[in-house]
């Protein structure tokens, strides 16, 4: 059996065209396009939820601090600490959605479904659109994180740094 020259190491992994190390993670089932459609979608998700929660904090806090908008000589009206409550809770999910944990998704989905069994007792026709639109995000995002997950790739992945598998390579 002939020996490889010394500079050739057998066990190195697939190396591109140039005969360099192709950098990146490989795969034969996502390629950079829907890792670039799930970084914007979870983000975009983020940015939402985070801006909705900065908008009930805002309400929490005008309500704690009194006014025409229901505050107390007594104290704090639980209202606004409820407000307070939903409101960190929004912006944390919209942060760590930001920072692409699925988790978080998960939890901001099933508030979003919480919240649309709300707006429909209500008939908020806006509020309901505004929840769908969100809704099936959601589950487009999910979609895209299982499909990198299957294939091995973090959440955290970059498009540029996807390379396809070229057949013949193992």
């Amino acid at each position: 059996m002939p020996r490889p020259p010394a500079d050739e190491n057998p066990y190195a992994p697939p190396s591109s065209e140039g005969g360099e190390l192709a950098p990146g993670y490989h795969s034969s089932e996502v390629d950079a396009e829907t890792v670039k459609r799930f970084r914007r979608e979870i983000q975009a998700l983020g940015v939402f939820w985070g801006l909705i929660g900065l908008l009930i904090l805002a309400i929490g806090l005008a309500i704690m601090w009194g006014g025409d908008l229901g505050g107390s000589v007594y104290g704090p009206p639980i209202a606004g600490i409820v407000f307070l409550a939903i409101g960190v809770a929004w912006f944390t999910l919209g942060v760590l959605a930001c920072l692409k944990h699925l988790w978080a998704v998960y939890v901001g989905l099933g508030l979003s479904y919480v919240s649309l069994v709300g707006n429909l007792v209500q008939l908020n026709v806006c509020g309901l659109v505004i929840l769908a639109v969100v809704i099936l995000q959601s589950h487009r995002v999910i979609g895209w994180a299982r499909q990198m997950q299957r294939a091995g790739l973090p959440l955290t992945l970059r498009p540029e740094q996807v390379n396809p598998v070229i057949p013949g390579q193992s």
